[in-house]
């Protein structure tokens, strides 16, 4: 058993999203927003169950080599060639924090400092470690096992949405401006 992604549990997603997004146009009148909130909601949910909940309820009997033992027997290619690897296999991890770090940096102003963007991603990436490391101690087996490669995956997509961002944002400062605007300003 995993995340359901059925095609009722997107439909629901769906229609919470559209529901969400009407009622956040008629409070501002401002579509670029809309827009905006949209791309952060669908952020919000691939974070969540592409990254934070991806749990597999089966015994997968992996016992992970620790992190120096498993590359210290590689060659500098070779270990070059396994974060390749390693990095197109968890592509979603990468995209959903770097659309997640992007949207949240446009949108609200307290994203554009860097030390409220780190707060964020701190907290993000300890709810990913406490949920699945107290999920694999409850249920006593191996059920998702937890990589520092994810975790570096992570910090590289959050990273380089925020700072696209600010590049964004530097380039056409209206942007920002305007997605902030509300009804009556």
């Amino acid at each position: 058993m995993a995340i359901d992604d059925s095609i009722l549990t997107l439909t629901v997603l769906m229609l919470c999203i559209i529901i969400f997004c009407f009622r956040t146009y008629r409070k501002t009148r401002n579509a670029l927003r809309t827009f905006f909130m949209f791309l952060w909601v669908i952020a919000i949910y691939f974070v969540t169950s592409c990254c934070i909940f991806p749990i597999q309820f089966t015994n997968t009997g992996v016992h992970m080599q620790s992190f120096k033992s498993q590359f210290s027997m590689m060659s500098f290619e070779q270990l070059q060639t396994y974060f390749l690897d390693y990095f197109l296999f968890r592509i979603s991890y990468f995209a959903s924090f770097l659309v997640l770090a992007f949207v949240a940096c446009v949108l609200f102003e307290t994203q554009r400092k860097i030390i409220n963007a780190c707060i964020l991603l701190i907290c993000i990436m300890s709810v990913h470690l406490v949920y699945n490391v107290g999920l694999n101690l409850l249920i006593d087996e191996v059920v998702k096992s937890i990589n520092a490669e994810d975790f570096l995956i992570m910090l590289l997509g959050f990273i380089s949405g925020w700072i696209c961002a600010k590049i964004t944002i530097w380039v056409c400062p209206s942007l920002g401006i305007m997605v902030l605007k509300k009804r009556g300003d």
